[in-house]
């Protein structure tokens, strides 16, 4: 469906504005939480930010692979692979939520804020192709 709506060059174009986004979130987040005291809460926010660049870098590989695959139903091996790489997120930020609350809530927090990000600049390339007219 996001096919239809966007193309593979706007695609290309949201995730490249979606990176640039997050390395400045990424940078100022850093220093402005060290700059108050919160040096882990950034370095928890990089990891979060980090965490959503390889969860889509993944699911590129993972589309790629499953249509090289000629697979009969590609929406199973999918939604597998999906599933295991989100539940490992959230582990790991569950798991630093006991162990270190400031890097597991900075983590939780670059997530959103990645998420947001890519949400927004995909919106703005489905207004600007005019899919939504």
């Amino acid at each position: 469906m996001l096919a239809e709506l966007v193309g593979r060059t706007d695609l290309a174009r949201a995730l490249r504005r979606t990176m640039l986004v997050v390395l400045v979130v990424g940078l100022v987040g850093l220093v402005g939480l060290a700059f108050v005291g919160q040096p882990f809460a950034g370095l928890g926010l990089c990891v979060g930010l980090a965490a959503g660049i390889l969860n889509v870098r993944m699911i590129g590989a993972s589309v790629t692979r499953v249509a090289a695959l000629d697979h009969p139903k590609p929406r199973k091996p999918l939604a597998a692979n999906t599933a295991l790489r989100l539940a490992f997120i959230t582990a790991v930020a569950l798991v630093l939520l006991v162990v270190a609350s400031p890097v597991g809530v900075g983590m939780l927090v670059g997530l959103i804020c990645f998420q947001f990000s890519f949400l927004a600049n995909l919106a703005w390339a489905v207004y600007r192709r005019g899919a939504l007219s």
